[in-house]
């Protein structure tokens, strides 16, 4: 560990965020997906449905169901998303690179997504290289369906998520720089579970860490054991 900075380390949620600008939540398309009851894996504006649960639920594949909510039409505008990834930036950003390191660990598909993701990141100050690729699984990503006429013109936003290449990404996977890092960060683990800080793979590590008097932060607050 270099000794002259200080060095934030973060894993947790991130992904490609697909925004789609005007689709109602009221066409034939889109209703024919919409929720029936609380938990059953439809769509519910305002919420968040993963892509194996509202396949189970609709019995198509997430293609179809984009086909036929979205048409033929390609999304309205792309962004690097999660909660963990873009803090992650925003301090790579914001702090003196000459008393500060800021890494991202995690996972992502190789392929044209995570292409998008690299070639905006490799704009940014952030240290990637614990940020890996797997052809085994597809890069995460959250399909944003928005409708601004909804709710008397109040509009509300839809979200499908692909946990992707995130279920590859194990505690095990988190190394000693990792854990060598001054202040580590845990963001988004709701949706990237397998990195829950309650996982027993990071009960010893995450003890090792706190003795020695350093910061464990989740969702953007310090978090207790």
């Amino acid at each position: 560990m270099n000794q002259e900075k200080i060095v934030i380390s973060g894993t947790g949620c991130a992904l490609a965020d697909f925004l789609y600008n005007n689709i109602s939540f009221d066409s034939p398309g889109f209703r024919k997906y919409l929720s029936r009851q609380e938990g059953d894996g439809g769509l519910s504006p305002g919420k968040l449905v993963f892509t194996e649960e509202l396949e189970k639920f609709s019995g198509d594949n997430y293609g179809e169901i984009l086909k036929t909510i979205c048409g033929n039409r390609t999304p309205d505008a792309f962004n690097v998303g999660g909660p963990s990834l873009v803090s992650l930036i925003h301090a790579a950003q914001m702090l003196d690179n000459k008393e500060y390191e800021v890494k991202f660990f995690g996972m992502a598909g190789k392929d044209e997504i995570s292409d998008r993701i690299f070639k905006m990141l490799h704009n940014t100050p952030l240290n990637i290289k614990n940020y890996l690729t797997t052809r085994e699984y597809t890069s995460p990503f959250t399909d944003v369906f928005s409708d601004p006429s909804y709710d008397s013109g109040h509009g509300e936003r839809t979200f499908v998520n692909n946990i992707g290449a995130a279920w590859r990404y194990l505690p095990e996977s988190l190394t000693n720089e990792f854990f060598d890092s001054q202040i580590v960060c845990f963001g988004g683990t709701a949706i990237n579970l397998r990195l829950r800080l309650q996982r027993p793979q990071l009960f010893h590590p995450i003890q090792r860490f706190r003795r020695l008097d350093r910061r464990i932060l989740h969702h953007g607050l310090e978090c207790g054991w």
